[in-house]
């Protein structure tokens, strides 16, 4: 072979390995690895070969068939992704309820309840459980957690904490409801989470599937009340009294209350009423109907230094079981502060066995005060000097009396020293003893002066010299400051009357057996020193007695009970004075008086049990009066005698 010609054949082989390279599936790859060396090969090439139109489509080819082979790729590439989105479309639909499957998310449990309550209340939570799946489901049934506070109680009266109930089978788009009642007890803010858990089958399977809702229900006031009172101010080492009032809010009965007080350091309780449990500062209230209370009274000494603030706390709820004397669940709470003062002598005051900052009497009333007294020093103390003095409207001069003191009416003062009572030349470290007094608040109605909002102030200061070396006069103004108000003197009047008034009585005078007689009762009401509100009167009309529905004016708020045979008559707001001088609220109205054949002789009543009940604005208490009983005997008549008042024989 000539060398031309092996020359000619050695280009044809290098032109087929260059058309297999060009072939391969992995062309791109490898041409970024071999692109160096086919540049350096292709600056030569023009100067060699002489392509012409047959070689250069045979050239070209491989690449438009690259280019037909990347452009499928990319049509694969596309077709795939479709596919996992219909695949993903599928599943989704299937999951979420398509077909023949059943998804938890299909079924759905709604609680309806208030979301805030009044503690002590009943709740009623109703619980709707829907299956929105495209078939049922089987042997559902629901487990309720109450948490505690939240009180269900069975058939017996036992209290349950968790509660099965059974649904059975649901069809698809059915709807289930239950009712899950019960009372809700707590502090104020407390939140209360009812859990109700629902387990069920799907049919073909043996697996219990299970879904879970929570419900919360808010505490915004208390079922029950607790406050207490005390003196804001004490001398160490005197004793004090707490009084802690607990009161239901709820509308049901508060079972097994309890209450615990909190004391501070250097308080000693002497004593208590009711007494706590044994050992603990615990005490077992028991049931508290609506709306009563109970009260708890508790004295002891409190020692600290001057000016020391001492916190006193009640906390009320239910007796923990496994912690002898404290609290499992608290209701409520309240605390109150007491300031301790350091005096060289001590002293307290005590009103008709009372230890208060203010006190509140009713008018004409004798009070009993008590003054005690006593050494705080670790040395004697001479030429003790006690003065009690009264300042005000409420307490009559000329009623005021001391056993051992002097009373100077001029300048309302009674004055305990050395010259009235021995004791005070010199008193030991440590002596105590009581100084007695009396006085008398005063008349509101009977006095010519009109007397408004009368209040009077009691001051108590004290003196005595050291015995020591300095011997230094010791000297405390104002050591007790107290405050006596008088209730307005409001006073009701009620009588019977059959000739006169404002109604035309029929029947006979003295009432005759098993016939009728009517009668007229009339009221009204008068009112002295202070403005009083919320005035409500009220009657019951006894069994043989008859309400005849004639009310003067027509206007009066009148309204009788036939049930509990009750008339009431609210009044309202009356001013000081009302009544008394000007024209005050009346009301006139008819009954009528059936006797029977054993009550021949006798006076019968006609209007019983008449109640005044108002508030005093000024003193801040509630005022009560009762009146005797309205009877047959209707002195106020013109033509009453004697013989008309019973019953003829």
């Amino acid at each position: 072979m000539s060398t031309d010609r092996k020359d000619e054949y050695a280009e044809s082989e290098r032109i087929e390995e260059l058309k297999g390279k060009l072939y391969r599936k992995s062309f791109r790859d490898r041409k970024q690895t071999l692109l160096p060396h086919l540049s350096a090969r292709n600056a030569e090439v023009p100067s060699v070969w002489n392509i012409d139109d047959e070689q250069e489509k045979h050239v070209r080819a491989p690449e438009d068939e690259m280019l037909r082979t990347g452009k499928g790729q990319k049509i694969f590439f596309g077709v795939s992704v479709g596919f996992f989105f219909v695949a993903l479309a599928i599943a989704a639909f299937v999951f979420l309820g398509g077909m023949n499957f059943i998804s938890s998310r299909n079924i759905t449990i709604v609680m309806d309840a208030p979301t805030s309550v009044a503690g002590g209340d009943e709740v009623s939570v109703y619980v709707t459980i829907r299956n929105g799946n495209n078939h049922a489901i089987t042997d559902a049934n629901i487990v309720v957690t109450y948490p505690e506070g939240f009180v269900v109680t069975d058939e017996e009266g036992n209290i349950q904490k968790s509660e099965f109930r059974s649904l059975g089978m649901i069809k698809a788009g059915q709807t289930n409801e239950q009712i899950l009642k019960g009372v809700v007890f707590g502090g104020e803010g407390d939140s209360k989470t009812i859990t109700v858990t629902m387990e069920y089958r799907v049919e073909n399977s043996n697996a219990m599937y299970t879904k879970v809702e929570t419900y919360d229900v808010r505490i915004d006031t208390a079922p029950i009340g607790v406050s207490m009172t005390s003196l804001a101010e004490v001398n160490s080492g005197q004793e004090t009294e707490f009084t802690v009032t607990v009161s239901s809010n709820a509308d049901v009965v508060l079972k097994d209350i309890a209450l615990r007080m909190e004391f501070p350091f250097g308080f000693t309780a002497r004593e208590a009423s009711p007494r706590p449990v044994e050992g603990t500062t615990l005490w077992r209230l028991g049931d508290i109907p609506a709306g009563e209370s109970r009260t708890i009274t508790i004295r002891g000494v409190i020692v600290g230094q001057n000016n020391d603030e001492k916190i006193v706390r009640a906390y009320v709820g239910l007796e923990h079981s496994d912690m002898f004397g404290e609290l499992k669940n608290i209701y409520n709470e309240s605390e109150v502060a007491v300031v301790v003062k350091d005096m060289f002598l001590g002293v307290q005051l005590v009103l008709n066995g009372s230890i208060d900052d203010t006190y509140a009497f009713t008018p004409g009333t004798q009070v009993r005060g008590t003054l005690k007294y006593a050494n705080n020093l670790d040395v004697p103390l001479r030429d003790v000097r006690v003065q009690l003095s009264f300042d005000g409207s409420a307490i009559s001069k000329y009623g005021i009396q001391a056993s051992s003191g002097y009373y100077n009416s001029g300048n309302g003062t009674i004055l305990w020293d050395a010259s009235t009572y021995d004791e005070f030349a010199m008193l030991e470290p440590g002596e105590s003893g009581s100084l007695d007094f009396s006085f008398t608040t005063v008349r509101t109605i009977d006095t010519d002066v009109t007397i408004q909002n009368p209040l009077s102030i009691i001051s108590v200061d004290v003196k005595g010299t050291r015995e020591d070396t300095v011997g230094s006069l010791e000297e405390h103004r104002g050591a007790i400051i107290r405050s006596v108000s008088v209730l307005s003197d409001i006073r009701l009047a009620a009588r019977a009357v059959y000739s006169v008034g404002p109604f035309t009585n029929v029947g006979g005078l003295p009432p005759v057996p098993e016939q009728e007689t009517t009668y007229t009762i009339m009221l009204s009401v008068a009112n002295s020193s202070n403005n009083v509100s919320d005035v409500v009167v009220t009657g019951v009309l006894p069994h043989g007695v008859s309400w005849k529905t004639s009310i003067n004016p027509s206007s009066a708020d009148v309204t009788y009970n036939e049930f509990s045979r009750t008339v009431t008559w609210p009044i309202g707001r009356m001013s000081s004075g009302s009544g008394i001088g000007s024209t005050g609220p009346a009301v006139a109205f008819q009954v009528g008086l059936v006797p029977n054949v054993t009550q021949s002789g006798k006076v019968l009543p006609l209007f019983s049990g008449i109640t005044l009940s108002a508030y005093d604005e000024f003193a801040r208490e509630r005022i009560i009066r009762s009146i005797d009983t309205v009877t047959t005997n209707i002195v106020s008549d013109p033509l009453y005698t004697q013989e008309k008042g019973a019953v003829s024989r």
